[in-house]
């Protein structure tokens, strides 16, 4: 209820904003036909406090408040950025290299934060009910530890058993889904169809194995649901990691093209027009 009442207040003071802004940039394009300059400086300003969400991340150990805070702060400022932009453009596409640069990196910049404030409300959400959330530096030893239990299981059933059946199967279809996280894109798109079809796969060999061979095809099947386990894990975790490789790059690369939009607008406009 709080959070709610909280967002509220916060959307009412950006829509302000934006309204005032909007008003006093149209009325400088009315009265003095500055508002690109007038727009594009308070452009810089609110993307260098955007960034500065990025700092205080990495400035974790000093207090200067809490990260939902923050995060709130940076969501709407964002959306205040988006409305100085398209203004600063005059809302249409722009016809120089730079300028089309620009425009196409700050698009890139929104929709990739619209996509992770999508990814981190939605994501520990899907981990929570998937059950024991994993550490994700971990996940890589554990996968290594079913890897090698599967090995140990086709090794003993090539050795206990008559057939070569569970060593065969474990070669043919097993060998590569142990070695590496696998079915990333159906874990994150909730799809679980190729884990299904290779459970199958295992059921169905079931039928042609004696009662020794049935026991480490049971083992085989457990070990098959917890490398599932540990790749959906691994799938979301680096989704929700790897998203902001994509986002901070762009917001900084932003920065270095801006100040040579600068300094090239100064360079060739001695005067105001």
């Amino acid at each position: 209820m709080f959070r709610s009442k909280a967002r509220l207040i916060n959307f009412s003071i950006v829509t302000l904003m934006s309204v005032l802004l909007w008003v006093t940039i149209t009325s400088s394009y009315i009265a003095l036909n500055i508002h690109q300059y007038l727009s594009g400086w308070l452009l810089l300003f609110v993307i260098t406090i955007l960034l500065s969400y990025n700092l205080k991340k990495k400035l974790s150990m000093i207090n200067i408040g809490s990260n939902n805070v923050w995060l709130q702060f940076h969501i709407y400022i964002g959306l205040l950025a988006g409305l100085l932009f398209f203004l600063h453009v005059d809302w249409k596409l722009p016809t120089g290299w730079i300028e089309s640069l620009l425009y196409f990196m700050f698009i890139g910049i929104s929709i990739s934060g619209l996509l992770g404030l999508y990814l981190n409300k939605n994501i520990p959400k899907r981990l929570t009910r998937r059950g024991e959330e994993v550490i994700f530096e971990r996940i890589p030893v554990f996968a290594t530890q079913l890897r090698e239990e599967a090995e140990k299981i086709a090794i003993e059933a090539s050795g206990n058993t008559s057939s070569s059946s569970i060593p065969d199967f474990y070669i043919n279809n097993l060998a590569d889904f142990f070695s590496k996280p696998r079915f990333l894109f159906n874990h994150l798109f909730k799809s679980h169809i190729r884990l299904i079809n290779l459970l199958e796969e295992l059921e169905e060999l079931q039928r042609y194995l004696d009662e020794k061979e049935k026991e480490y095809a049971h083992q085989l099947i457990q070990l098959v649901k917890q490398k599932d386990y540990l790749d959906y894990h691994y799938t979301l975790q680096f989704t929700l990691k790897g998203w902001l490789f994509l986002h901070i790059p762009l917001a900084y690369g932003l920065v270095i093209f801006l100040c040579l939009h600068i300094t090239l607008v100064y360079a060739f406009h001695s005067t105001i027009q």
